[in-house]
């Protein structure tokens, strides 16, 4: 863990969007008082030492309700403010049309057990043991890359299409498929022959990141096969050797 370090919470108990109460104001506020608190920080010299996360208790819906305001639902923002993170958006806005929506929910692409992750992990140094004892053990290796001290700098949002691997190749009988992805959603793997069939298909739903699978083509003639992926209309492809 970080010397000294002190988790504090802020609470804001009003901030809900009603007839008199609008979003973008309290957006503002809310900006303002942040940009006052790190102004703050960097006069004291210690704003590298700091790490802001919002967090609410429930989301809200896409539609307004009959006060002007939003009931509650189950997506919502999380913003993390700093100097020592990889800025950017992660993750993509949900669609607001009918099937884009459930039940009139937003659907969410990162849950925020994965945000946890990276803070506990990135910015606190905790190690996986401690991520365990937090309740989070199957999110040990769902981090985001949003802190910038632990060498993830290079996996910015938006530079990083979806990549694809696999390995060993040349493989005999069953490979590891590594891939990243933009974000979540049913990904599609199909193992495509010298004459343009598809011989062997897998989908699994995708995570935003990094994600794998594994491949079993102990049933394949030897010769070249290309891996073609698929997701949310996105193709990457790679070629492997079977032995």
């Amino acid at each position: 863990m970080k010397e000294k370090s002190i988790p504090v919470e802020v609470d804001h108990p009003i901030f809900i969007v009603g007839p008199h109460r609008s979003g973008t104001t309290l957006l503002y506020n809310m900006s303002t008082a942040v940009q006052d608190f790190y102004t703050d920080l960097k006069n004291l010299g210690i704003d590298q030492r700091v790490l802001s996360l919002t967090f609410t208790e429930f989301g809200r819906r896409a539609a307004s309700n009959q006060s002007f305001g939003t009931d509650h639902g189950t997506a919502t923002p999380v913003f993390v403010f700093g100097t020592k993170l990889n800025n950017g958006i992660y993750g993509e806005n949900p669609g607001l049309g009918v099937d884009d929506l459930h039940r009139g929910n937003l659907k969410y692409n990162i849950d925020y057990r994965r945000i946890y992750t990276s803070v506990i992990q990135d910015w606190f140094e905790g190690d996986n043991q401690a991520l365990i004892d937090t309740g989070f053990a199957d999110w040990v290796d769902q981090k985001i890359p949003i802190v910038s001290t632990t060498g993830t700098a290079n996996n910015l949002p938006g530079n990083n299409p979806n990549t694809l691997q696999l390995y060993p190749n040349p493989v005999a009988d069953l490979a590891r498929v590594q891939f990243t992805l933009e974000r979540r959603g049913k990904a599609t793997l199909h193992v495509i022959d010298s004459s343009g069939r598809t011989v062997h298909t897998v989908q699994q739903e995708g995570i935003y990141g990094s994600n794998s699978a594994s491949l079993e083509v102990s049933d394949l003639r030897p010769g070249v096969y290309q891996l073609l992926l698929i997701q949310n209309g996105n193709r990457i492809s790679t070629k492997f050797l079977k032995l």
